[in-house]
């Protein structure tokens, strides 16, 4: 179980050992969902209890809820077990916040209460400690910053890699705010240019602490983030909000194995994936799903929209199929592969839109004519439509991993922070996972004698 205090030794073994039996389940990209043949290496029991769920079933077992299924084999119920064992000890409720509603011109009204409900919580822990200085990781634009300075009265640094944000950033700000582009990546030594710049501004505000933070700190950011505090005596407080894991850097890549270099981050996770070799299935199709949104949207939906859903999954991996098949180079000419409003086509209009997305090119590089392409996806298709329910299926238990993989990530770091004489630290629910999927932060204290 995922402890939010750090206080309770956490069983990497029983992670990763649990992980690496329902591989068959998570470990491959959805796009190679049928050029791997992952449908059919599905056991013939997992294939007729997938293949007899109602969609009442599969949105009670996206949620880990057994126990209003009738007549479940043990396979199914000793899987949900599992998961719920590998899953936050949270609940759902959020801590009571003075949060107060928030309107920023060109900021949506989601982006909006994140902000004003994260920096109640900052102002919260930095009121405790008596700090008046905040450090703001991959700050963006500054939002988050302004807030803290304009309306909560701290002083604050922002760091941000892309120019272009520090600038704009930079354009609105007071004498109380200051941005700085920078790359925030820190070694294993803890040592990275980014600490004495923060000494430095300190020096140059009268401060003597800072609380680091961080609203959406992405791949390796929050392994820079958790490095830099461990590192850095003058920051007494961390408050900050991983996300985007499937986007950590690769180190090390073959067909089967990947590895990464900053995860794991504890010695206790590392020992843990040597054992049971994990680079075969810690990989970024891992990652992804504990990067996705929790299973409650998911677990909400009608029986069209599970149908709509797993069309879509199979036409993208028809599309997949068809490039593989073919020697063919995929390339995207859209950000996403499905526009909004797609779903409620039928399954040829459904590939005619996906591919006016997409370019293939032959291996001269010449472009192919996207219509007959089409024509031979949408043959895979009508092929495979007898698997749409093994797909949702599939999905489903995906959906139960989800969480588990979460709770992988963040008890890495807070292992990492307690493997530093870090021990006061814990994962908080910022927020209701309605409003966002990543509503999780790692609050850390810094001991007295650290």
């Amino acid at each position: 179980m995922c402890d939010q205090t750090g206080s309770v030794p956490i069983d990497f073994d029983d992670f990763i050992s649990t992980l690496r039996k329902y591989e068959w389940i998570f470990n491959f990209p959805v796009t190679d969902l049928l050029t791997s043949k992952v449908l059919e290496n599905v056991t013939h029991e997992w294939r007729s209890l997938l293949l007899n769920l109602s969609s009442s079933a599969l949105n009670k077992l996206a949620a880990k809820d057994s126990s209003q299924m009738d007549d479940i084999p043990h396979i199914l119920t000793n899987f949900v077990e599992e998961c719920k064992r590998l899953s936050f000890n949270l609940g759902h409720e959020v801590p009571p916040t003075n949060a107060t509603k928030l309107r920023l011109k060109g900021v949506s009204e989601k982006k909006c209460m994140e902000i004003s409900m994260l920096s109640s919580r900052i102002d919260s822990e930095c009121k405790k400690l008596g700090v008046n200085h905040i450090v703001d990781l991959g700050c963006g634009v500054g939002y988050l910053a302004h807030i803290l300075n304009e309306k909560l009265g701290y002083t604050v640094l922002g760091l941000e890699l892309q120019d272009s944000l520090v600038q704009t950033a930079s354009s609105r700000s007071n004498s109380g705010v200051r941005f700085k582009q920078i790359e925030v990546r820190v070694g294993e030594d803890g040592n990275s240019k980014v600490e004495e710049v923060i000494t430095e501004w300190l020096a140059d505000t009268n401060g003597t602490k800072a609380c680091l933070i961080g609203l959406h700190t992405c791949g390796d950011l929050a392994a820079s983030t958790l490095r830099l505090f461990a590192s850095s005596s003058f920051l007494s407080s961390l408050v900050f909000m991983p996300c985007c894991f499937h986007k950590l850097e690769v180190k090390n890549e073959t067909a089967y194995a990947e590895s990464f270099a900053l995860f794991p981050l504890s010695e206790k996770l590392k020992k843990a994936v040597s054992k049971y070799n994990g680079k075969t299935f810690l990989r970024r199709p891992l990652l992804r799903l504990a990067a996705q949104m929790s299973a409650h949207k998911w677990g909400h939906m009608t029986e069209q929209e599970h149908k709509q859903h797993s069309m879509h999954v199979l036409c993208r991996a028809a599309v997949q199929l068809f490039a593989i098949d073919n020697r063919l180079q995929l390339l995207k000419v859209k950000r996403k592969a499905l526009r909004k409003g797609a779903l409620k086509l039928s399954e040829d209009e459904l590939v005619d839109d996906m591919m006016a997305r997409f370019e293939l090119k032959d291996t001269q590089g010449n472009t192919c004519n996207m219509k007959e392409a089409a024509e031979g996806v949408k043959c895979i298709v009508h092929q495979n439509l007898g698997n749409l329910q093994l797909i949702e299926g599939l999905t489903a238990l995906q959906c139960c991993l989800q969480e588990p993989a979460d709770c992988l990530m963040f008890s890495d770091m807070q292992q990492f922070l307690t493997e530093h004489d870090l021990h006061l630290n814990r994962v908080e629910l910022m927020w209701d996972e309605t409003l966002s999927p990543r509503s999780h932060a790692i609050i850390a204290t810094r001991n007295h004698t650290s």
